[in-house]
C-alpha cells in the first residue's frame, strides 16, 4: 500500500485486507489490525538497524500507521518513536530519513486530527527534539538540503497538529532557535518559506521574553529574492507582533520596536505591489503596540517615498485606534 502511487493498486491492498478480515471472522481491518499491529511492529524493529531506503520494512510500517484506526496507532506509538529515532539518526541513509520524516509529518497531522492524549503530545515531543532538531544542522550538498527540508516540514507539521503543549513549545525555543535561524536562509526556497510557516505558529506558544530576540533573521527575510517567501515574512512577523497579545512593554523594549517598524517601512515601498500591501497590514498589527512610536517613524520618511499614498493610509488606521493622536503629515 505504502510503496505503491498507483491508486488502483492501494485500492486492491485495500480489498485483500478487507477479504482477510473476513476471513479470521473479523468485523473490520481496524479489528485486524487491532489484533496483529504491534507484533507486526516488533518484527520490524528486530531489522531497524540495517534498513535503507528501498528496505521494504518501511513501508510496511508506513501502511500500518497510515491504515490502522487512531486508537491503534496511539497504542503504537512508544513502539514507532524508538523505530523513527533509529532511522532518523543523522548518519543513516539520507533517502531513509526523507521518506520517513514524510511519514512523521503524516502521522503528526492525523494524530492531530484525531487524538489529543498525553501519548500524542510525548511523541510530537520526542519527535521535535530527537528526530527533527538533529537533522535541521546545516551540513553542505544536495543531499543534506533535501533532508534539511523534510525535517522543517515535519517541525511545520509537529505545530501545525497542536499536539504540542505550551510548555512544551517554550522548552524547544531555544534549541529550536539557532536550527531556524541557519533554515530560514537555507537556499531552498520551499525549506525558507516552511520555515517562516514554523515560525509563525512557533510564535503563539512563546513568552514575551523569549520572543523578543527573535524578529532579526525575520526582519533580513524581506529581502529575499522570492515574493512567495517574502509574503510568507509578512505572515510571520503579524504572527509575531500578535503574540505578545498587547504586552510588548515599549518603555522596556522600544529599541527592538524601533528596529521593527523601520524594517517594515523600506518594504511599505517596495516596488512589488502584493509587498507593500502585505506590509501595510503587519505595519497596521504593529500600531496597536505604540501608535505614536509609529507616527514619529512615518513621519521620518514619508519624504523618501515613492508610495506615500500608503503613509497616509497607515496614519488614518493610527487616528481609528487612538483619535487623541496628533497625525499630520507634513509634504
Amino acid at each position: 500500500m505504502a510503496a505503491s502511487r498507483s491508486e488502483e493498486v492501494r485500492e486492491k491492498a485495500r480489498s485483500l485486507l478487507q477479504q482477510l478480515a473476513a476471513r479470521a471472522h473479523l468485523s473490520s481491518v481496524d479489528a485486524l489490525f487491532e489484533m496483529h499491529a504491534a507484533k507486526m511492529v516488533d518484527q520490524l524493529q528486530e531489522t531497524v538497524d540495517q534498513w535503507s531506503h528501498s528496505s521494504p520494512q518501511r513501508f510496511v510500517l508506513d501502511a500500518v500507521v497510515s491504515s490502522a484506526g487512531i486508537s491503534v496507532v496511539e497504542s503504537l506509538l512508544d513502539r514507532v518513536t524508538a523505530i523513527l529515532q533509529s532511522c532518523l539518526e543523522p548518519e543513516r541513509d539520507a533517502e531513509l530519513r526523507s521518506g520517513l520524516f514524510s511519514l512523521t509529518s503524516r502521522l503528526l497531522l492525523r494524530l492531530g486530527e484525531s487524538a489529543h492524549s498525553e501519548r500524542a503530545s510525548r511523541f510530537a515531543g520526542d519527535a521535535v527534539a530527537t528526530m527533527i532538531l538533529p537533522n535541521m544542522k546545516w551540513k553542505a550538498g544536495r543531499t543534506a538540503a533535501a533532508v534539511r527540508g523534510t525535517a522543517v516540514a515535519s517541525l511545520w507539521a509537529a505545530l501545525q497538529s497542536n499536539l504540542l503543549t505550551g510548555e512544551q513549545i517554550r522548552a524547544l525555543a531555544e534549541p529550536l532557535q539557532s536550527p531556524l535561524n541557519v533554515t530560514i536562509e537555507d537556499d531552498s526556497q520551499m525549506t525558507r518559506l516552511l520555515t517562516c510557516r514554523a515560525l509563525a505558529l512557533l510564535y503563539r506558544g512563546l513568552t514575551r521574553e523569549q520572543l523578543h530576540p527573535l524578529y532579526p533573521p525575520l526582519l533580513k527575510r524581506l529581502d529575499d529574492a522570492s515574493n512567495d517567501v517574502r509574503m510568507q515574512v509578512a505572515n510571520a512577523i503579524t504572527a509575531y507582533l500578535e503574540a505578545f497579545d498587547g504586552q510588548f512593554e515599549v518603555p522596556l523594549y522600544e529599541a527592538h520596536l524601533e528596529a521593527i517598524l523601520r524594517g517594515l517601512l523600506i518594504h511599505l515601498d517596495d516596488s512589488e505591489e502584493p509587498i507593500r500591501l502585505a506590509v501595510l497590514d503587519v505595519l497596521k498589527v504593529a500600531a496597536a503596540l505604540s501608535p505614536a512610536l509609529l507616527v514619529k517613524e512615518v513621519q521620518a520618511v514619508r519624504h523618501k517615498f515613492k508610495h506615500p499614498d500608503l503613509c497616509d493610509r497607515l496614519v488614518q488606521h493610527v487616528e481609528t485606534i487612538d483619535p487623541s493622536m496628533p497625525t499630520p503629515i507634513q509634504e
